[in-house]
């Protein structure tokens, strides 16, 4: 099961950040241990924690779809797709995100009108 119990938006605005921040920083490998934990974890949180990574200024959609957002895919699939799938409306760059993910070995290759919910269903 996931971990539904999201933080505030404060707090997913304040790993974010510092999940971005350089490598030399302690402040980004205890951000990248957060992240990860939340990946793990799935549910409404990771979800949550995913999004804030990608409205962070200095966000890198690459690494999303390569890190945390391929991450929870592999761990969680199917269990998040319905969320991240309305997540993708209000965020188009989730969208960009996915395109690169890979998901146990298999590209991600949503069409434009594709749910992830009807991707995992042909799979």
């Amino acid at each position: 099961m996931g971990n539904d119990e999201v933080l505030s938006g404060a707090e997913l605005a304040t790993i974010a950040h510092d999940y971005w921040l350089p490598d030399d920083r302690d402040e980004r490998w205890v951000a990248f241990g957060a992240v990860d934990r939340m990946m793990r974890a799935g549910g409404a949180a990771a979800v949550a924690m995913v999004v804030a990574l990608g409205s962070d200024p200095n966000a890198d959609v690459v690494r999303i779809g390569a890190g945390a957002l391929e991450d929870l895919l592999n761990w969680h699939g199917v269990a998040v797709a319905e969320q991240l799938d309305e997540a993708m409306v209000r965020e188009p760059w989730l969208r960009d995100a996915l395109a690169i993910t890979r998901v146990h070995g298999v590209q991600l290759d949503l069409r434009p009108d594709q749910t992830l919910v009807e991707w995992f269903d042909c799979r």
